[in-house]
Formats: C-alpha cells, sequence, structure tokens
C-alpha cells in the first residue's frame, strides 16, 4: 500500500493536484482502514518515503480523520509547477481519469514549457501602451480584418488587449508582435544569422563562422529582415545552363522551403525564454 500511496500522489502531482481517501471504497462506502496506531503513521509518511530521494511533493493535507467511527487516511497534493515528480525508481506517472499512467520526464517538460510560454504570451504589460506599437503596421492588419476597423478594436477582436478600467491594456503577444522599440520589453527579441565554412559549426581553435550578423525587432520585422538578410547575404547562388539555353542564376536551396524554415524559427520560438533564434 504505502508503494500505491506514493505512485497515485506523484501521479497527482504531475497533473492537476488531487485527493486521495484511504478506506473509502470507489462507491463512496466508507469501509476505514484496519492498521494499528504504528501502521498508520508508516502511511501518512509514504508521500515523503516513497517518492524519488530528495524531492518533496506539494503536500496539502496527509491526515487520519474518523468518518463514521471508521478511520480514513485522506492525502491532498496540489499540481507541481516547479519539479517534475518520479517513483523512487526514476519512473514518471501522471493521473489520466481514474488511472497513473506512465509518462515520459520530457514530455511532461515540454508541456509545462509550453504553457509557461503561453502565459508568458497572454501576460498585460504595465505602461505599455498603443503609442508603444507600430501603428502604421497595426492599421494595415486592422483594414485586412475587417476595413474600417480602429487599432484599438483590431487588438481587442484578435485577443492582444483586453479594456479595463484603467485604459486598453496589452498583451505581451501585442510587443512581440508590433512594438516600435522591442528591446524596452523583451531584451533578446533577435534573429541571428551565421554563414559557417563546412558542413558544422565548430568552437575554440575551429571556429569556423565566416559571417555572423544579429537583427532586432518585432516578430513582422524580424521576419522581414531576416528573409532580405537570407535571401541577398547568404544563400548559396549557381549559375548553370537552363532548359530554355540560357544561362540562369538559381538558389542552391529551395527559396520556399528556406522562407518556411525562418518563419518556423521565429513563429515557434518560445520567447519566455530570453534567447535569439
Amino acid at each position: 500500500m504505502l508503494r500505491e500511496i506514493g505512485e497515485q500522489l506523484v501521479g497527482f502531482a504531475n497533473a492537476d493536484g488531487g485527493d486521495l481517501l484511504i478506506g473509502v471504497e470507489d462507491d463512496g462506502k466508507i469501509s476505514g482502514v484496519p492498521h494499528n496506531d504504528e501502521e498508520v503513521q508508516a502511511l501518512l509518511r509514504a508521500p515523503a518515503t516513497h517518492v524519488f530521494g530528495g524531492q518533496i511533493l506539494p503536500l496539502l493535507h496527509a491526515v487520519s480523520v474518523q468518518l463514521d467511527f471508521e478511520r480514513v487516511i485522506f492525502f491532498s497534493v496540489s499540481k507541481g509547477s516547479t519539479q517534475i515528480y518520479q517513483l523512487p525508481d526514476g519512473r514518471c506517472v501522471r493521473r489520466r481519469d481514474t488511472e497513473c499512467v506512465p509518462i515520459a520526464f520530457e514530455d511532461i517538460q515540454f508541456e509545462r514549457q509550453e504553457i509557461r510560454s503561453r502565459e508568458f504570451e497572454r501576460q498585460f504589460v504595465d505602461g505599455a501602451t498603443v503609442n508603444d506599437l507600430d501603428l502604421e503596421e497595426l492599421q494595415i492588419a486592422a483594414n485586412t480584418y475587417i476595413k474600417g476597423l480602429s487599432i484599438e478594436r483590431y487588438l481587442q477582436q484578435v485577443g492582444l488587449s483586453e479594456y479595463a478600467p484603467g485604459g486598453l491594456r496589452l498583451r505581451m503577444a501585442a510587443l512581440l508582435l508590433y512594438a516600435k522599440d522591442i528591446r524596452r520589453w523583451h531584451p533578446r527579441c533577435q534573429l541571428r544569422i551565421l554563414r559557417v565554412l563546412g558542413s558544422e559549426l565548430g568552437a575554440g581553435d575551429a571556429y569556423n563562422v565566416k559571417e555572423d550578423i544579429t537583427e532586432d525587432g518585432n516578430i513582422f520585422r524580424l521576419w522581414v529582415r531576416g528573409w532580405d538578410l537570407l535571401r541577398t547575404t547568404f544563400l548559396v547562388q549557381r549559375t548553370q545552363f537552363a532548359e530554355s539555353a540560357k544561362f540562369e542564376t538559381k538558389f542552391v536551396y529551395p527559396e520556399q522551403a528556406c522562407r518556411e524554415a525562418l518563419i518556423n524559427a521565429i513563429a515557434h520560438r518560445d520567447y519566455s525564454v530570453h534567447s535569439g533564434i
């Protein structure tokens, strides 16, 4: 039973938290626990003794109570936000419906990072106003969305802002997309492009970077300026005799594939992590 308690509580902590009652059947019938005081104390220590060494579960309650003259053990654990919890043998489990199912440590880590990223982009930014945004670019976007729509209404319609008693509140996503000076709001909203001699990036004596350009700006500027840099400065071109019986200059790599790679790098970056692309 000690192992089962540890497993259930780890599963809850790796999910959304939850409660565990020992001595109450699935149908709600109170059957109690047939253990003496010493054994009950061992059960109450299970959240500490039957998890991975050094980890401390976010335990809210671990108590023995009397219900209808029967002894019942009650555990309550909150959702773990700072740690991924493991069983003594290193395995990870997570509560799903009424069961604890195995899950890879990396899967929980990835999901939590995605949540942190979304929360970062949705947070309101104190002190930011519409005048901190590129109004010309915003008006073009608003007119594309609904012709004649105001900038303020557009920002609300697409979820980039909300009205509050103190006025319009901007989310971080609005600044990432449209800020005039992104460095006021994010220290590393930037794109770095390297030209490497060879097929791998070296370090130390083998450092083989021929060109290194960093571009700052909001997301739209990074895309426009980044593609211009890649296309005109970095992508290799080759002149060859074409089927039209003329010499033609073409990129070695397909433009569409390179453009899509750049868009993916910018769009799917985790902006809560302050490092460039």
